[in-house]
């Protein structure tokens, strides 16, 4: 609380009114940009079309981890009728340089929108 008579309008008569306000550009966060990158990768070791049903039924065993198949059920939640299910692996050099992946991708209009990987190097 202050002392002064001084209202809201006299402060602004003396100093003017304050510049709007400009919103800054915001970085993308490193993980979404290295997601994407991973999915434009994938999209490029695309080797045959498979049932989203027969994956589910495929990897569903007893000896299961749970934490795998909370993320299968994920992938397949994720979707929809626009989507095919692809087996994907990554070239050789990449298995040779301990960089290897492959697993079954969600592809939507020629993009994919999700990978599940099932092997790594």
């Amino acid at each position: 609380m202050s002392d002064s008579d001084l209202t809201d309008d006299d402060i602004t008569d003396l100093i003017g009114d304050p510049p709007p306000f400009t919103p800054i550009d915001v970085p993308p966060d490193p993980n979404d940009v290295a997601r994407a990158d991973f999915l434009r990768r994938v999209a490029g070791w695309l080797e045959r079309r498979v049932e989203l049903e027969g994956l589910q039924r495929e990897f569903t065993t007893p000896d299961a981890l749970p934490e795998f198949l909370a993320e299968l059920d994920a992938f397949v939640s994720n979707a929809t009728p626009a989507h095919e299910c692809w087996a994907f692996s990554s070239p050789q050099a990449d298995w040779d340089r301990l960089a290897g992946r492959s697993g079954f991708a969600l592809v939507a209009n020629g993009d994919v929108t999700d990978v599940l990987v099932t092997l790594m190097s």
